[in-house]
């Protein structure tokens, strides 16, 4: 579920995943390195609305709200 102002961009998401209100994932292609950047969403998470998720990052499936305890992973970064 993607909720009302919510930016995806170049991003593979597993099932029961929603993005909240207002959250950015991804980002644009860079030309630089062909095929990198793509991020990752494991299943069954709720991205918090404003959350801002960088490129090529990885978030690992079933995450406690906990968990999301800042509003910015930057590119790259990785949260389990």
């Amino acid at each position: 579920i993607v909720h009302n102002g919510a930016r995806i961009n170049r991003i593979v998401s597993d099932v029961n995943t929603s993005f909240g209100a207002g959250s950015s994932i991804g980002g644009p292609k860079d030309n630089k390195e062909p095929g990198e950047g793509i991020t990752v969403i494991g299943w069954n998470n709720h991205v918090p609305g404003d959350m801002k998720i960088g490129r090529g990052c990885t978030v690992y499936p079933k995450l406690a709200p906990d968990k999301w305890s800042s509003d910015f992973l930057p590119d790259r970064g990785v949260l389990k």
